[in-house]
């Protein structure tokens, strides 16, 4: 069993072992899958300039499919690796799960990082 905490408050506890957990084949079908069951509910939180902004689980899949149809039109595919230089910011996530969607590969390097 496993307490299920989230920023300090804990509600309760868990098998996380005997969960019947959703397969998918891939991210982006998960994503989907979660815009359609999900929809408004919040899928991503993050601060933009100090403030707190959100994303629903339907704009999240419209934004990566959006992402998704530009890289294609780019001539991306998943014969091709993505690099993104960026620190962590959700941009760059939107844009790893648009080449995830295309059946692409992505590195993610932060100018920040220590080596």
């Amino acid at each position: 069993m496993e307490l299920l905490c989230w920023h300090g408050r804990c509600y309760g506890s868990i098998d996380l072992l005997s969960m019947e957990l959703p397969m998918f084949d891939s991210l982006p079908q998960a994503l989907l899958q979660q815009a359609q069951t999900r929809g408004d509910r919040t899928a991503l939180r993050y601060k933009q300039f100090g403030i707190w902004q959100r994303r629903s689980w339907s704009e999240l899949a419209f934004e990566v499919s959006q992402l998704a149809a530009a890289l294609k039109g780019r001539g991306f595919d998943s014969t091709h690796p993505l690099v993104i230089l960026s620190e962590a910011r959700a941009e760059a996530l939107l844009l790893t799960l648009a080449a995830h969607w295309l059946g692409g590969t992505v590195s993610l390097l932060d100018p920040a990082a220590d080596n």
